[in-house]
C-alpha cells in the first residue's frame, strides 16, 4: 500500500482518483486543489505518490512539479491531463515528473501506470505520449531526452502534427532527441522541407539531435 497525495481543482477527479486509488490498495493521504497547496501538502506528509492535475488556479502542476522535485528529487510524480496538452505534459517530465494518464481515467492503464512509478520500473515515462495526439508517430521519454518514433506513412497533416510535437520539445538546449525514422522513407519533398526546419530550430536552440535510420539520403539531408 502506498500514500498518495491527490491533485486536482475538480471535486469529481478527486472523488474519482480517491475511490480509484481506494480500488487499488493504496491510501490518499491528502488533496490539494491547486499546485500551491500541493506544495505545501507534500511537506506535510511526504507521500509515496503524487497525481498531479495540469491546468489549475493559483499555480499550474508543472510549476509545483518543478518545486516539489527541487526540494525532493526523488518524490514520484503522475501528471493527469485532457487530451491536447502534450506539451504541458512533456514539460512536467523534463521537470521531473515520472508518468502521465489522460482523462478519462482508464482503471487498467492507470494501475499500470501507478504499479510501474511505485516500484521504480516506469523507464518510459512518457512512452504513450502519442495517446495526447493523433500523429502517425510516438514519443517516448529516456534519461537523456526524448526518442520520437516516425512511422511509415506520413501525410501533410501528420507532418505538421510531427512538426509541432518537435517544435513542443524545443524547451531545453540540455536535451537530446533522437528521431527514428522508417529504414526507407519516401516522404514528398514538402513534408521532408518540415520536418527539416524542425530539425534545424532544435538543433539552433543547442539540442543534439540524432536521426535514426537506413535511408541514407535522406539521412544525410536532414544533416545538411
Amino acid at each position: 500500500m502506498a500514500t498518495v497525495l491527490v491533485v486536482d481543482d475538480s471535486r469529481t477527479m478527486l472523488l474519482i482518483m480517491r475511490k480509484l486509488l481506494g480500488d487499488f490498495g493504496h491510501e490518499v493521504v491528502a488533496e490539494a486543489a491547486n499546485g500551491k497547496e500541493a506544495i505545501v501538502a507534500y511537506e506535510t506528509h511526504n507521500p509515496d505518490l503524487v497525481t498531479m492535475d495540469i491546468n489549475m488556479p493559483v499555480m499550474d502542476g508543472v510549476t509545483a512539479v518543478q518545486q516539489i522535485v527541487k526540494r525532493h528529487p526523488d518524490a514520484k510524480v503522475i501528471m493527469v491531463s485532457a487530451y491536447g496538452h502534450s506539451k504541458m505534459v512533456l514539460k512536467a517530465i523534463a521537470a521531473g515528473a515520472k508518468h502521465f494518464l489522460v482523462k478519462p481515467i482508464i482503471a487498467e492503464r492507470a494501475r499500470k501506470v501507478i504499479d510501474e512509478v511505485l516500484a521504480g520500473s516506469a523507464s518510459s515515462a512518457a512512452g504513450d505520449l502519442d495517446a495526447l495526439q493523433t500523429a502517425p508517430f510516438s514519443i517516448e521519454k529516456k534519461s537523456a531526452g526524448f526518442v520520437v518514433r516516425i512511422r511509415e506513412q506520413l501525410d501533410k497533416p501528420g507532418a505538421t502534427a510531427l512538426q509541432q510535437a518537435l517544435e513542443d520539445l524545443n524547451f531545453s538546449g540540455n536535451l537530446q532527441i533522437t528521431l527514428q525514422f522508417p529504414d526507407k522513407v519516401g516522404y514528398s519533398p514538402s513534408i521532408s522541407a518540415r520536418i527539416y526546419s524542425a530539425v534545424k530550430k532544435l538543433q539552433s536552440s543547442g539540442i543534439k539531435v540524432s536521426i535514426q535510420t537506413a535511408d541514407a539520403a535522406f539521412k544525410a539531408h536532414l544533416q545538411m
